[in-house]
């Protein structure tokens, strides 16, 4: 009866268009909607899917963003909790040395903090400079690393006064992301997507605004990295750049000539020396230094200051 009416009150409000061509402009609307009401549930389910575990719904979000930086703080930003014990432990601290540069950089400051972005741990590793910071001399210290098979390692071998990350860091002032592969030796390798988080959100995320080191290890892009820190809101003492690949003995080598010294860049230099940072090495590199610090020129210690334009 109501499909009837219905017809009815199409035909009168219609009265040039036959009963057929209605019903096939009616199957076809209907059929169309199905579609559409389907498509959308399995859109919105791929986007829950993807959301439940990553970051697409806030990527363009800039660094100064409150709930960027709020969800940093509570969904990416852990403590390393690691108990050693046994074995382990002992083998753990064997690995542990004082960094001759750092020592002679801060004497004996105790309760320092560091970020070390693109930070590697585990027996096979060279023990990392900011080890025995945290270890013995109380300093506290996020360290980040965004491939999965590697921010195991992390886990397993950070210190317990630390807190982790396995996040990027975006060369920009908005969140990115990156992909990595996971089990690369196995049959079971899968691709990964990982935030790319800009480092003034993780310094806020991390309730700081002041660093008295900041070393750069295995990140893309370091001297962009820089660029994105606001100079009138962030104060760091200390800046370490890791050059891998130049003092690798892999690559000591005729393609050396065509590795990128980002220690030595001229544009490096000009930058952080315009940001009031002083060398404590010399260029070219040597090989036997596997990191160089800028250490901040002022007397109160922190930079940037005596900006140039």
């Amino acid at each position: 009866m109501l499909k009837q009416r219905k017809m009815f009150f199409l035909l009168n409000c219609f009265p040039n268009v036959s009963v057929k061509h209605w019903c096939v402009f009616l199957s076809s609307f209907t059929v169309v909607m199905i579609i559409l009401i389907f498509t959308t549930d399995l859109k919105n389910r791929h986007y829950i899917h993807f959301n439940s575990t990553y970051i697409w719904d806030f990527e363009e979000c800039s660094q100064e963003s409150s709930r960027l930086i709020k969800l940093i703080r509570t969904e990416f930003i852990h403590s390393s909790n690691v108990s050693l014990n046994g074995l382990s432990a002992k083998r753990f601290q064997r690995k542990i040395k004082p960094s001759l540069q750092l020592l002679k950089i801060f004497k004996k400051k105790r309760f320092g903090t560091y970020f070390e972005l693109g930070a590697e741990r585990g027996l096979d590793e060279p023990t990392s400079e900011t080890d025995f910071l945290s270890s013995q001399m109380e300093w506290r210290g996020l360290l980040t690393q965004p491939h999965p098979d590697i921010y195991k390692e992390i886990l397993e071998f950070a210190n317990p006064k630390v807190h982790t990350a396995q996040v990027c860091i975006s060369p920009t002032i908005y969140v990115k992301h990156a992909f990595f592969r996971t089990d690369v030796d196995t049959n079971n390798s899968t691709s990964m997507p990982v935030p790319c988080f800009p480092l003034y959100s993780l310094m806020r995320a991390y309730n700081t605004t002041y660093l008295d080191l900041l070393i750069l290890n295995r990140v893309d892009a370091p001297m962009q990295v820089i660029k994105t820190l606001p100079l009138s809101q962030v104060r760091i003492q200390v800046i370490g750049i890791v050059n891998h690949d130049v003092n690798s003995e892999e690559d000591l080598s005729a393609t050396a000539a065509f590795v990128e010294d980002f220690c030595c860049a001229e544009e490096m230099v000009q930058l952080l020396e315009g940001r009031g940072y002083r060398r404590t090495f010399s260029c070219p590199m040597q090989v036997s230094y596997q990191i160089c610090y800028y250490v901040c020129a002022k007397q109160a210690g922190y930079c940037p200051y005596k900006l140039r334009h």
